[in-house]
């Protein structure tokens, strides 16, 4: 069974790594193994250094990928293109 988890990103470069930290240790270690888990970041055009963080996570985790909008197309428009 497949679980995709989207996570929004807007200038969260400061507290991003902590983020993901976190997010390993007490929510994805959570998840049974029978759920096959991905991951997608969706940077919602971040000025600051968002992007290379996320970048520097995916060449790291297998199971974790990054949609880059080049505008800000808002929360719900960037969980949307998640989905698809």
């Amino acid at each position: 069974m497949k679980l995709k988890i989207l996570i929004p990103v807007y200038n969260e470069a400061e507290g991003l790594k902590y983020f993901w930290e976190e997010f390993k240790s007490k929510c994805l270690a959570g998840i049974p193994s029978r759920y096959e888990v991905g991951i997608v970041f969706l940077n919602n055009a971040s000025s600051d250094c968002s992007f290379q963080i996320i970048n520097d996570i995916c060449n790291s985790e297998p199971n974790v990928e990054v949609i880059s909008y080049t505008r800000n197309v808002g929360y719900q428009n960037s969980i949307l293109g998640g989905l698809t």
